[in-house]
């Protein structure tokens, strides 16, 4: 118990005590993760301001986390974000955290509690189509290279939406 009570206050600090935000959006992580996150939403405001709005109109967090995956039961989400998904460029990252805020936006727009908790394997396919059309759309417009915009339109063939949150390698 006494290690859980020392992670708890460890986590307590953290959380109210070194607060930091990008724009509207609170960042929790190293200086490292913080920098990197900073850089990202601070070249969406300066390249492609309705991208930059967009974010911060549905990302209230961006956490590192060992893996990467978006949630948003309660209004706007939480993104927990992974070296890899973070570490390409800040270009990359950028593009992620819209496609990240798409996810949010589709998931508030789903009706039913089914949709919500349950949905079918064709709804998050076709979501994950709309993230990649404005994750490339972002990319576009903030200069990225013809290779980068190649693997995301090339993401919808490979399934990465069916690959369980603790077993991504991303």
């Amino acid at each position: 118990l006494g290690g859980d009570l020392a992670h708890g206050l460890e986590l307590a600090q953290h959380l109210f005590l070194n607060r930091k935000y990008v724009g509207k959006i609170l960042i929790l992580g190293s200086e490292k993760f913080y920098d990197q996150t900073k850089q990202a939403i601070e070249l969406l405001e300066r390249r492609d301001l309705a991208s930059y709005q967009f974010v911060n109109e549905h990302l209230a967090l961006i956490a590192a986390f060992s893996h990467s995956g978006t949630n948003s039961f309660l209004g706007r989400g939480i993104f927990l974000a992974s070296e890899p998904s973070i570490s390409h460029s800040p270009i990359w990252y950028a593009g992620v955290l819209v496609h990240e805020a798409t996810h949010v936006n589709l998931y508030r727009a789903r009706k039913t509690w089914q949709e919500k908790f349950l949905p079918s394997s064709a709804l998050r396919e076709r979501e994950e189509m709309i993230c990649l059309e404005n994750q490339e759309r972002a990319l576009r417009n903030l200069g990225a290279d013809a290779s980068t915009l190649k693997w995301v339109r090339e993401g919808k063939h490979r399934h990465y939406w069916d690959v369980p949150f603790l077993q991504r390698d991303w």
